[in-house]
């Protein structure tokens, strides 16, 4: 099983108990042992949920797959009934996996805002391009008339 850094698991515990409070290595092998399942358990049901949504034989996880895995962790929407998926179900909906999903949204949003930007940059790229350099040194001409017009306005 993957396990995530014992000195970043120590630090997320720390800024939760404190630094006054002895936090011994078993507890954070143990805490580390959790967090890894917990990973293990969204990926494998991300995975499944991007694998019956593609028709294609690859696919990829999206965070729209990972924010439906955490959505069944919180509401325990699968159809199987045994103890270990019930305790599950128990202990993700006590975990607030709501919390995560939060995150997730939010990120996603400034991320949408990120890539709208990187797209604007993009098509004036490609707009600069397809235009000629007389227009190109017109516009500039233009610019620095404009700017010209300014500066003496305002007594420089």
């Amino acid at each position: 099983m993957a396990t995530l850094p014992k000195g970043s698991i120590e630090k997320l515990l720390r800024e939760v108990v404190g630094d006054d409070v002895p936090i011994s290595k078993e507890t954070i092998d143990w805490v580390n042992e959790c967090a890894g399942e917990l990973l293990r358990v969204i990926g494998l049901e991300a995975n499944t949920i991007a694998e019956n949504a593609s028709k294609k034989e690859n696919y990829r996880i999206s965070q729209e797959h990972v924010m439906a895995a955490l959505e069944v962790a919180e509401n325990g929407l699968d159809n199987r009934t045994n103890a270990f998926l019930l305790t599950r179900r128990v202990l993700m909906q006590n975990l607030g996996m709501q919390r995560y999903a939060q995150e997730i949204q939010e990120l996603q949003g400034s991320m949408a805002l990120e890539s709208q930007m990187k797209e604007r940059i993009a098509s004036r790229k490609a707009a600069a391009k397809t235009t000629s350099r007389d227009e190109l040194l017109a516009e500039q001409t233009a610019l620095f008339k404009q700017a010209s017009l300014k500066a003496s306005r305002e007594g420089w």
